[in-house]
């Protein structure tokens, strides 16, 4: 793969997505994003956008269509989304303060930025962000990463070192539409497994028949690796595993956008 070069500028940063290898995202230092759904092979400019130095981007672990943008300065541009459905700010509640960087979470969906004033967190029940700075010093904060091993969040700051934290892990709770349907182990089974090219998801609970369900594949890092949509029919879902490097997997099975079911699959391709 090569990434093109533009005139005068280099490329600040790089966003890749699990979900396959063909999709990558460029930020140059003139600050326009390209991206390419080929694996390099054709590359198109990220279209329109807010006003502002962007700072930081990051692919959404689940969708990657859907592009997580910072900006740095001061103003009125902090961090927003660009998707099928065109540009979107998500700013509220967050001080006129610079934003540098940003990380998802893929196991959960919290989303963490880092700012001149320390760490903000928001996770997917909340419409607002949150400080996350519980003994961090107010520091510039100019680069997040998740050790999903450690269940951490790691901080590099700007003349302060290196600082780590335990993991956001509080999920909302789920609606009383769904409380019928139990998340545990148990209920569902995953068969073949091992499986090979393909499998089936099979469970007798009343709550998942003939629902639409997306299922996703998390590495024993804790790493999204893979998402597939399908309905039961008769207690039972068919997916196939083209695609997903051979490992073992935690298969997470969310209907009507609550996390149901979970279990574990080895994949042998």
């Amino acid at each position: 793969m090569s990434i093109p070069t533009a005139s005068g500028s280099k490329f600040r940063r790089l966003a890749v997505t699990a979900q396959d290898n063909q999709t990558v995202y460029a930020l140059s230092g003139s600050n326009s994003i390209i991206f390419t759904e080929d694996g390099g092979n054709a590359w198109t400019n990220l279209p329109g956008g807010f006003s502002g130095n962007v700072s930081d981007i990051a692919i959404d672990p689940w969708n990657k269509k859907k592009l997580w943008i910072t900006y740095s300065g001061y103003g009125t541009h902090k961090v927003a989304i660009h998707d099928t459905t065109g540009w979107t700010q998500l700013n509220d509640s967050l001080p006129n303060i610079p934003v540098n960087c940003i990380v998802i979470d893929s196991f959960n969906g919290t989303r963490y930025i880092g700012t001149d004033f320390g760490v903000f967190y928001r996770d997917t029940g909340m419409n607002y962000w949150e400080l996350y700075n519980a003994g961090l010093p107010s520091a510039e904060v100019t680069d997040l990463g998740i050790n999903y091993v450690t269940n951490e969040i790691w901080a590099a700051t700007f003349g302060r070192g290196m600082w780590k934290s335990p993991r956001h892990l509080t999920q909302s709770p789920p609606p009383a539409v769904v409380s019928n349907i139990p998340y545990a182990m148990g209920v569902i089974t995953l068969a073949p497994n091992p499986a090979r090219g393909q499998f089936q998801i099979i469970t007798s609970n009343e709550g998942m028949q003939h629902q639409q369900a997306e299922v996703r594949f998390i590495s024993i890092t804790g790493a999204a690796a893979a998402t597939r949509t399908g309905s039961f029919r008769d207690g039972r879902l068919t997916l196939s595993t083209e695609g997903i490097a051979k490992g073992t997997y935690m298969v997470e099975v969310v209907v009507k956008g609550i996390t149901t079911a979970r279990e574990k699959l080895v994949i042998l391709q």
